[in-house]
């Protein structure tokens, strides 16, 4: 989500923000009305339909740390939007970011920070992060995972 003083909501958003001096003006500004230009980009969602990731995990009852947990993954896959991490009919999750691997690449051009060590286990993280895919898009907008991540028992063997 664009954080915009003024304009984003400070709570519950605060939860996955660093702290860092943007953070302590953003409070500022949501106790006091007050208008502040910024000049910074404007992150575009990329397709009729989209929405951003971390808009989607607050609607769908994510909240502190593990909104925050969220943000760090999606900052390691370079994701922003729902748009980032589905394959190009918009039917489903890719294989990729499913398993936290990568984004498919259209954010790239931003600067990201570097992936931070591990501080919860694999196993924790993809939980966290399957659960929250099921609960904000798998069912609510018909996006389904792709189906290469199921399993494929009549597969015959070419001779």
């Amino acid at each position: 989500v664009p954080l915009t003083i003024g304009h984003t909501p400070y709570e519950p958003f605060e939860a996955y923000v660093t702290p860092c001096w943007y953070k302590t003006v953003w409070k500022f500004g949501a106790e006091h009305p007050l208008a502040i230009h910024e000049d910074y980009p404007d992150v575009q969602l990329l397709r009729a339909g989209d929405q951003f990731l971390m808009q989607a995990f607050v609607t769908g009852g994510f909240r502190g740390q593990e909104l925050c947990w969220l943000n760090t993954m999606r900052m390691a896959l370079k994701a922003i939007s729902l748009a980032d991490i589905v394959t190009a009919d918009g039917q489903a999750i890719t294989q990729q970011a499913y398993l936290l691997k990568h984004a498919n690449g259209l954010r790239d051009n931003f600067d990201w920070p570097r992936a931070p060590p591990g501080a919860w286990s694999y196993e924790f993280e993809m939980l966290l992060w399957r659960r929250a895919l099921k609960q904000c898009f798998l069912a609510t907008y018909g996006v389904q995972h792709s189906r290469v991540l199921l399993p494929q028992h009549r597969l015959r063997s070419w001779k």
